[in-house]
């Protein structure tokens, strides 16, 4: 879990994205329920090496049937031409299919592979709501934020060019 934990981190860094990972608590989540659960309990973890180094990793949930994916990553900067993500995909899927898993859920976010494998989409919505008057201007520019960012996501070539631009000031 450690090692996913850094590839994950790094990888969000150099996209300019939130490192939630960094955050007190986060990454101890990870580890405190993939201890407790064992080896044949709720959590899975898994990673891949190639010639002793650790190329890509996931870490999912198994309940009543449905595993869900929530935590991947891989090495891009060193094996990222060679898809080791999709390969550690495939093994989980192949290992969750050998253990009666019907479901192979992706969980949370539009990310453009997902739309490779999958069969059905279950829209998320958002509720917000208010009790007062200032709580309703907040809501405003909350439900705007909230659209243009489904905008950008959903537009491939804003969310392309939004990407490198984030990725840009990233390296900075």
């Amino acid at each position: 879990v450690e090692k996913l934990v850094e590839l994950k981190s790094a990888a969000l860094k150099a996209m300019g994205a939130n490192d939630f990972l960094a955050k007190p608590g986060y990454a101890d989540f990870y580890k405190a329920l993939t201890l407790k659960s064992g080896s044949e309990g709720i959590a899975h973890v898994s990673h891949m090496e190639v010639a002793g180094d650790y190329v890509a990793g996931n870490w999912g949930l198994v309940h009543k049937g449905r595993f869900y994916y929530l935590l991947a990553s891989y090495d891009g900067p060193k094996f990222g031409k060679f898809a080791p993500g999709v390969q550690a995909l495939v093994e989980t899927m192949k290992w969750a299919v050998g253990r009666g898993v019907e479901t192979f859920d992706f969980t949370i976010g539009d990310e453009r592979y997902k739309h490779e494998w999958c069969e059905t989409k279950i829209d998320l919505h958002d509720h917000l709501s208010a009790q007062t008057l200032k709580g309703q201007v907040v809501l405003i520019k909350a439900r705007m934020l909230l659209a243009a960012k489904r905008t950008i996501k959903q537009t491939p070539v804003l969310w392309e060019s939004f990407t490198k631009l984030r990725e840009k000031f990233a390296a900075k």
